[in-house]
């Protein structure tokens, strides 16, 4: 790992989505628009049960298309995405997202510098929301009692075998869920 560069490395980018059409199209064309080489990093989206016309919005589209129905949780769409990324690094982000156009490039950068020296741990940062985030009930009630995240799984890399010693999401959960698993990795020494 110590003489590879950024562009060397495969990555998978996960996306949950939930009838947010609108959303998702300006999500995956700021992915389809990124500097990082495109041969190098597949789209995931898992749909969650969307009824707005997403599934055959996204089964049009050059990605991987999966559907978590079983579960209505964005963690146990997330889970989904990780059992079915085939590369080594795994990037998180939601469908009312906007990304840079060197998002991918620096998140990879930024996980590899951190990890050079056989360091544990994830790069995680600032959130670009399409819209507003509060469009939902989970959000709102987050804001309003005052919870805050110890990561936001909006923007989260990661090297996909932390997932073997820290576990995934915890899939029952509907809001919360990065906390969760934020604590999870303090305990386990990655942040």
């Amino acid at each position: 790992m110590k003489d590879s560069k950024p562009r060397d490395f495969k990555v998978s980018v996960i996306i949950p989505v939930y009838n947010d059409l609108d959303g998702i199209r300006r999500c995956l064309k700021s992915l389809i628009n990124q500097t990082y080489d495109k041969e190098l990093y597949e789209i995931i989206i898992i749909d969650n049960g969307s009824s707005d016309g997403t599934i055959e919005f996204l089964k049009s589209k050059p990605v991987k298309f999966l559907e978590e129905k079983s579960i209505k949780s964005s963690y146990a769409a997330r889970n989904k995405g990780i059992k079915n990324a085939t590369n080594e690094i795994l990037c998180f982000t939601d469908s009312d997202v906007f990304l840079d156009k060197n998002w991918i490039k620096k998140g990879v950068k930024s996980l590899v510098k951190l990890n050079k020296n056989n360091k544990k741990g994830i790069v995680f940062g600032k959130i670009n929301f399409i819209g507003d985030p509060f469009q939902n009930v989970y959000s709102l009630y987050d804001y309003i009692t005052g919870f805050r995240n110890l990561l936001a799984t909006a923007n989260i890399f990661a090297f996909k075998e932390i997932f073997k010693e820290v576990g995934y999401f915890k899939h029952t959960i509907i809001s919360g869920g990065d906390n969760e698993w934020g604590e999870r990795l303090l305990n386990k020494g990655f942040i």
